[in-house]
């Protein structure tokens, strides 16, 4: 399965790049997922959508998509 991310729907830390966001290593949020139509509880920000590909795709504000790659963190040792 793949998934489309929402830029704009991300939570930021105050000074935090969206690509510090997607790659950065920290892990801050709890990512889950719910069954198309169940709303999520109250305090939970809906970011994307579990598609059908293969994909990582990242829609922006004016809904253009582009692929993610993915990556992973590398920590300094």
């Amino acid at each position: 399965m793949g998934a489309e991310v929402r830029a704009n729907a991300l939570p930021l830390f105050p000074g935090a790049s969206l690509d510090q966001a997607l790659h950065g290593g920290e892990d801050y949020e709890l990512l889950f997922t719910l069954p198309r139509g169940r709303r999520p509880p109250s305090g939970v920000s809906e970011i994307g959508t579990i598609t059908p590909g293969k994909h990582l795709m990242l829609v922006d504000p004016d809904y253009r998509r582009r692929r993610l790659p993915l990556r992973g963190f590398q920590h300094n040792l």
